[in-house]
């Protein structure tokens, strides 16, 4: 399952979310020449109920169990549609631009107010959104993220919540979102059913901060949601390759050694830095850890395939707060940083 085959004839099903034109759907390729005694037309009633049943258990995405189903009773292969994350890089090399990539803390500082930032965030030019799950011991992150994550704890957020809040945003808007987690609360809920559940709630990546490059999450659905992979200053040659092996939908390069937050400057290294993670892989890079203003946003567009920022929007929220106009307001503190970066054209 899930790998490529070009045997046989071609068809494609698409299928979505009950109510979203967001939902994924699958290329069906058929693996037999001829389906005239295909036993989809003997199928009993019993199988059908077999699969809802399932399907109410494992609380999995209509769409992806349908695919599924319809692909074993038709000895069929699954093949993944574009992740939202690929068709966003695609759109935006075409127009030679980088994409603007923002960090928040799920649940901050409810998580009803995330789905209404995240909205807001896409309107105010965002093309892909992080969403750090809350963590007690947020080690790779700056002071602004950790006190993000805390308040959110304290407004009550959990794994299982932000997925159900995810599934809301979902609903209203089709920006790209990658979950920002350390291991272990996904360790937690449990690796195979944290992919399911967010599959269906519409999650395209997954980073984990404290995932050994030499180890991966292996799921059903791991060709469905992209593994963004890190890579810092002190990545030495030879682990490269392994990283790059293990990493789909873009890389993350970590532009300085330490923890997340703003920085007068940005390091005079990346564009080298770049460049010898370019020999390894075509897939885009980001470059995230201490951009916190436009100029500084624009200066590292012109160099990556896209920038994040996230403790400078951080902090913001925590200066907002309950503000009943924190989507507006943010929305105007973030429109700038977004033109900064789209307002960098690369050459042909």
């Amino acid at each position: 399952m899930g790998r490529n085959s070009r045997t046989g004839g071609v068809q494609e099903c698409r299928s979505s979310e009950a109510g979203s034109p967001t939902g994924y759907g699958t290329l069906i390729v058929e693996k037999r020449p001829n389906i005239s005694n295909c036993r989809a037309t003997r199928t009993p009633l019993v199988t059908i109920t077999f699969v809802v049943e399932i399907l109410r258990l494992n609380r999995l995405s209509a769409s992806t169990m349908f695919s599924t189903w319809c692909a074993e009773l038709l000895n069929f292969e699954l093949l993944p549609m574009l992740n939202r994350i690929d068709t966003k890089f695609a759109d935006l090399k075409r127009d030679r631009r980088s994409a603007f990539v923002v960090y928040i803390a799920g649940g901050d500082p409810t998580l009803e107010k995330t789905v209404e930032i995240a909205v807001s965030l896409e309107r105010a030019g965002v093309d892909l959104l992080e969403i750090g799950v809350p963590f007690s011991d947020p080690l790779a992150d700056g002071l602004a993220n950790q006190l993000g994550a805390q308040r959110a704890l304290n407004a009550g957020a959990t794994l299982p919540k932000l997925l159900r809040s995810i599934s809301q945003m979902r609903a209203q808007t089709t920006i790209p979102l990658v979950l920002y987690s350390y291991v272990n609360p996904i360790f937690q809920y449990g690796f195979n059913r944290f992919e399911s559940d967010a599959l269906a709630a519409g999650i395209d990546g997954i980073l984990l901060l404290d995932l050994p490059p030499e180890e991966n999450l292996d799921s059903d659905h791991a060709h469905l949601i992209h593994r963004i992979r890190l890579i810092a200053p002190t990545t030495t040659e030879n682990r490269i390759q392994p990283i790059i092996d293990r990493a789909s939908g873009f890389v993350y390069y970590v532009s300085r050694e330490g923890v997340t937050g703003e920085r007068a400057d940005i390091p005079a290294s990346i564009p080298d830095q770049l460049g010898r993670i370019r020999r390894y892989t075509k897939l885009p890079i980001v470059v995230g850890f201490g951009i916190s203003n436009p100029a500084q946003a624009a200066q590292v567009a012109a160099w990556a395939d896209g920038v994040v920022m996230g403790s400078a929007i951080v902090r913001k929220i925590g200066a907002l707060g309950n503000d009943p106009e924190i989507g507006r307001k943010l929305e105007e503190f973030v429109s700038p940083l977004a033109e900064a970066v789209h307002g960098v054209v690369k050459r042909a």
